[in-house]
């Protein structure tokens, strides 16, 4: 019975997180919305053959089986396709669903091993999946080596998938930086440091699956283990996807937009000028008190081209706009704290252009080395 409720929820956290996708898409249908509830599907079906066979449920387990040998090495892939939906366009060409191809083969190589089985074959490699090592041979043979194949995909996949997913994050995180003073609500969280546990736990029990599914299914230690790390895992994912409102697509619209407002481009700009311009702008006339400052908000401040103060900014200054914004916001708010140290910290963050308690204490902490409570302590030790 135990086994039963704990296998069964990370069917339960995927059905649930599946069904919020669904209603997300169909309030905003967008490349982003529609790879999250793929994703959430592809992850629901993959815990509901693990349900399956970790039950039990023989007659089911060809079906099972079948379903597993694509939804694992798919799994990563679809998550990788969400987050890649975010970070640009999120228009797919033919070459860009070629990395679901070793997916696709290994569901047709199980499948299709299972169909040209007899019912007598499919029962003799069911009980030796359930029983000790077997020595299969013919047809049973070669349904063991593509359950090993399948294994040896994933495990081959995730390093590359992981590797590119971080790439796309932090070059999209970056082009946000240069843009805007506030990213809270814009950049993608990078939660792969907090899940390393999970995906430790995920690949444990992968290996013991690859060296023998005997040993897999008969320990409860691990099969709770990776259910309960699944749900985490789903739940973690589903808390940062479903909450998000920005992608690159907005980014873009935004920019768009702006270029049809804007002023002409010059012919000729002297950038130290432009340079000097915009450290009087920002430090003198204190436009980064302005909540939700845009770098085409400093370049309407100016009258100038958007893409000249990006370029003075984020290249000729060697910093990014959120920093240069940011480090002014900190300035001020450790100026006032230290004027009036009995002010409230939401009213110091409200006071020194920050939109949100959340921006004001992360940025704080990044160019203060401390929280901004702790600094507060330091001005009224005896408080």
């Amino acid at each position: 019975m135990v086994r039963i409720l704990v296998t069964a929820c990370p069917v339960f956290v995927g059905a649930v997180l599946s069904g919020l996708a669904a209603l997300g898409l169909w309030r905003r249908n967008d490349a982003s919305h529609r790879y999250l509830l793929a994703f959430m599907l592809v992850a629901t079906l993959f815990q509901v053959s693990h349900f399956l066979f970790f039950n039990q449920v023989r007659c089911l387990v060809p079906v099972a089986d079948t379903a597993f040998s694509f939804t694992l090495p798919a799994l990563f892939v679809f998550y990788y396709y969400y987050i890649d939906s975010l970070t640009t366009t999120g228009r797919r060409t033919w070459a860009g669903w070629l990395s679901l191809l070793p997916s696709v083969v290994c569901l047709v190589m199980v499948g299709a091993l299972y169909l040209a089985m007899g019912p007598e074959d499919t029962d003799a490699f069911v009980d030796g999946l359930y029983g000790a090592e077997t020595a299969f041979r013919g047809l049973l043979a070669w349904q063991w080596l593509a359950h090993k194949m399948v294994i040896v995909v994933f495990i081959l996949q995730i390093v590359p998938v992981v590797w590119i997913t971080l790439k796309r994050i932090r070059s999209y995180n970056d082009c946000v930086s240069k843009q805007y003073s506030d990213t809270d609500d814009k950049i993608v969280e990078q939660v792969f440091p907090p899940l390393f546990f999970i995906f430790f736990v995920f690949i444990v029990a992968l290996t013991c699956l690859f060296v023998s599914k005997f040993v897999f299914v008969h320990n409860n230690g691990i099969i709770y283990s990776v259910s309960i790390a699944f749900s985490l895992l789903l739940l973690l994912i589903g808390d940062h996807a479903l909450e998000r409102r920005f992608s690159f697509l907005d980014m873009a619209r935004e920019e768009a937009q702006e270029e049809v407002q804007q002023p002409a481009a010059e012919l000729q700009v002297d950038e130290t000028v432009l340079r000097k311009r915009v450290v009087h702008a920002i430090k003198t006339e204190k436009l980064f008190l302005q909540p939700n400052l845009k770098i085409s908000d400093l370049a309407r401040h100016l009258h100038t081209n958007r893409s000249y103060i990006y370029n003075v900014v984020n290249v000729e200054m060697g910093i990014s706009f959120a920093e240069l914004v940011n480090r002014e916001r900190v300035a001020f708010a450790v100026e006032l704290m230290r004027q009036q140290p009995s002010l409230l910290l939401a009213d110091v963050a409200v006071r020194s252009g920050f939109s949100s308690n959340v921006s004001f204490y992360r940025n704080f902490k990044k160019y203060q080395n401390c929280s901004p409570k702790e600094f507060q302590q330091q001005l009224n030790p005896d408080s």
